[in-house]
C-alpha cells in the first residue's frame, strides 16, 4: 500500500468496515436479533463487500433461524449458482427444505454435499439425523396402525425428541400421539398432545376432533361438545 494511493486506501477502508459490520452482524445473530442481523448484512456488509461469501452464508443462516425458509432457499440457490461445489450452501439449502418438511428435497441436497465431501461432519449429522427422524416417525405410525398402542406412544415420543423445533413435521407427530392416547383411554395425556398440535396449527380440524374425544374421557362434557361442534363447522 503506497502512501497517498487514495483508491487503494478507500478499498482497504471499505474492507475494514465490512469486516467490522460482519462481526456486528454475527453478534446480533448470536443474541437472537435476526431482523437487525439481516439489516446489517444487506445495508452494510454486502454494500461494502458484495462478493463476501461468508456474509451470504450468514444471511442464509439468519433467514433459517428467523423461519424465513423460502427466502433461505432462494439465497442459497444464488450461492450454488456462483459455486456449484459450495458445501455450506448445500447444507443450508437442505436445512431450509427440511424445516418445510420437504424431506425428499432436503435429503437430495445433503446427499449432493456428501458426494463432494463424504466426511463433512455437519452434512453427515443433517443427513443421518433426517433418516433417523423418518425411521422413528414411520415406526410410530406403523405400530399405531397395527394396534400396538403402547409401543406407538413410546415411538412417537422418541420421534418428537429428535428435533423439537421441527414444527412442520412435529405437528403430525403430536396429533398421532394424541390419537393413540385417546384409544388407550388416557384423556388427560391426550389433551396435552392435542394442545401441542394446536400451538403449531390452531386450524387443525383433526386435533379438534381428538381434543373433543379426549375431553369425553375426562368427563368434560361441555368442552367436548364445544370442540366437536367447532370441528364440524370447520370441516369442508
Amino acid at each position: 500500500l503506497k502512501p497517498g494511493d487514495s483508491a487503494t486506501e478507500n478499498k482497504l477502508s471499505q474492507l475494514l468496515q465490512a469486516q467490522s459490520a460482519l462481526e456486528t452482524t454475527q453478534s446480533f445473530y448470536d443474541s437472537g436479533n435476526f431482523s437487525k442481523s439481516l439489516e446489517y448484512i444487506d445495508k452494510v456488509v454486502l454494500v461494502f463487500s458484495s462478493t463476501c461469501n461468508k456474509a451470504k452464508l450468514l444471511k442464509v443462516k439468519v433467514l433459517i433461524a428467523d423461519k424465513e425458509y423460502e427466502n433461505a432457499i432462494a439465497e442459497s440457490g444464488f450461492l450454488l449458482k456462483e459455486d456449484e461445489n459450495n458445501l455450506e450452501a448445500f447444507l443450508l439449502r437442505g436445512r431450509a427444505h427440511y424445516y418445510l418438511a420437504d424431506h425428499d428435497v432436503a435429503t437430495r441436497h445433503f446427499h449432493k454435499g456428501l458426494r463432494l465431501d463424504p466426511e463433512h461432519s455437519e452434512l453427515k449429522k443433517a443427513y443421518f439425523g433426517l433418516k433417523n427422524l423418518l425411521k422413528k416417525s414411520k415406526s410410530a405410525k406403523d405400530n399405531a396402525s397395527k394396534g400396538k398402542l403402547r409401543m406407538a406412544v413410546e415411538e412417537f415420543k422418541a420421534a418428537l425428541a429428535v428435533d423439537p423445533i421441527h414444527l412442520a413435521h412435529n405437528v403430525h407427530l403430536h396429533l398421532g400421539l394424541c390419537k393413540v392416547l385417546v384409544k388407550l383411554g388416557r384423556g388427560k395425556d391426550a389433551l396435552d398432545s392435542c394442545s401441542e398440535a394446536f400451538k403449531i396449527d390452531e386450524e387443525l380440524v383433526e386435533a379438534l376432533v381428538q381434543s373433543g374425544e379426549a375431553k369425553l374421557l375426562t368427563e368434560d362434557w361441555e368442552g367436548a361438545m364445544e370442540d366437536l361442534r367447532s370441528a364440524a363447522q370447520k370441516s369442508p
